[in-house]
């Protein structure tokens, strides 16, 4: 049951899509249409066909005049620009990369100032590199005309297609928007644009304003953002109270599960609460330690009653959570990097076709996964255990 807050701002619109190549090809129909501006923030923006495809639409629409903002991650994306970014920004995109590398020059700022004192500003850039080296922006956001917004966990790169499209044919799940909600997505793509990984001192003194006056706002709201240590706080509490007070179900779908102590705590309590608890997680992964690490937390869930799957066709990289009628999808994971360091974005959904969506492809998943059951998983070789250990060690990273 949904809180009056979130029934109060709930969206006017919403459709699931369990499919990349169905995502992206709508996606790039509502920029083709679009008649204002377009704004899109994506982790990884790898050069490839999905790019070319994303990037010529981008241009296009810059072309006819709109408004058009790229960002992409330092991190995630370290070899973008070249050029594809001159592509871009000739046609009149404006591109910028939140935590620059050091060789991203031009995306700098107060550019003009460290090119007159460059010895001061690699020295600002490695401070403030190495007091930030941790905290990306994950997020996968792209706003359409200020109205319909793109949320999930698709990433501007071919792995997410299918093997038809050249693809890897990873599991993702994403979904569009319409509603309320999307004023606070834009607020949050504001800030992230006019800071792009520097902090505050850069933001403009009309964004301040307006994010005093929506600073109640954002609990009364469908959209869960954490880039504020407040924001991160709240949302992390109230997921584990939802996920603790699950009384009929708690389904989860999550790429990298890496639970802290509170979280772990919140699982068992449901399962001993009687609800039918239960964890997707992937079986082949694009990062083993985090393979490794989660298979840590496998014996102890199953022994409260948590059933866990390992997803098998391919990659799987969704992420959504269902606490009895309570539905999140977004971009976020149950480890370290989500809970405590990277810039994530999720959107609860409050219609009964799309609660009904995710139950039908979580178990349209669950029939492509196995089990793991607790009598074979005690038989699991040393070499995994060891491996979890280690990759333990370095859990905040993972």
């Amino acid at each position: 049951m949904r809180a009056p807050a979130e029934e109060s701002c709930a969206w006017t619109h919403e459709r699931l899509f369990f499919s990349s190549d169905d995502y992206f090809r709508d996606l790039i129909a509502a920029i083709d249409r679009a008649r204002v501006s377009v704004r899109m923030e994506s982790y990884i923006y790898q050069s490839g066909t999905l790019a070319s495809r994303v990037s010529a639409s981008l241009a296009a629409a810059a072309r006819r005049g709109l408004k058009v903002k790229l960002m992409v991650d330092g991190m995630g994306s370290p070899f973008w620009g070249g050029d594809d970014a001159a592509m871009l920004e000739s046609a009149g995109v404006e591109c910028r990369v939140f935590w620059p590398p050091p060789w991203h020059f031009w995306q700098w700022p107060f550019a003009r100032a460290r090119a007159e004192k460059p010895v001061v500003g690699w020295l600002v850039w490695l401070g403030r590199s190495l007091a930030h080296v941790n905290r990306r922006n994950h997020r996968k956001l792209c706003l359409i005309d200020g109205y319909e917004a793109w949320i999930g966990s698709m990433n501007v790169t071919d792995e997410h297609l299918s093997r038809a499209s050249g693809g890897s044919e990873w599991r993702d799940t994403g979904v569009r928007v319409e509603g309320p909600g999307v004023s606070a997505l834009s607020e949050i793509f504001d800030r992230s644009w006019a800071s792009f990984g520097f902090g505050s001192a850069i933001r403009s003194a009309a964004l301040r304003i307006r994010g005093r006056r929506a600073r109640d706002a954002w609990m009364n709201c469908p959209v869960r953002s954490n880039e504020t240590l407040r924001k991160r706080i709240h949302f992390a509490r109230d997921l584990r109270r939802r996920i603790a007070s699950a009384r009929t179900r708690l389904w989860i779908t999550n790429a990298y599960f890496i639970p802290d102590l509170h979280l772990l705590r919140a699982l068992r309590l449901a399962a001993s609460a009687g609800a039918d608890v239960r964890i997707l997680l992937p079986g082949p992964s694009d990062v083993a330690l985090v393979s490794w690490a989660s298979s840590q937390f496998y014996a102890s869930l199953l022994r409260c009653g948590v059933r866990i799957y390992e997803y098998l066709p391919g990659v799987l990289h969704a992420k959504s959570i269902l606490a009895d009628g309570w539905a999140l999808v977004g971009s976020s994971n149950l480890n370290q990097r989500s809970l405590r360091h990277d810039l994530e974005l999720d959107v609860v959904l409050n219609q009964a076709p799309s609660v009904l969506a995710l139950e039908r492809s979580f178990e349209a998943d669950l029939s492509r996964a196995r089990e793991i059951r607790l009598e074979g998983w005690a038989r699991q070789g040393r070499l995994r255990r060891a491996l979890g250990w280690l990759a333990l060690l370095v859990r905040n990273f993972l």
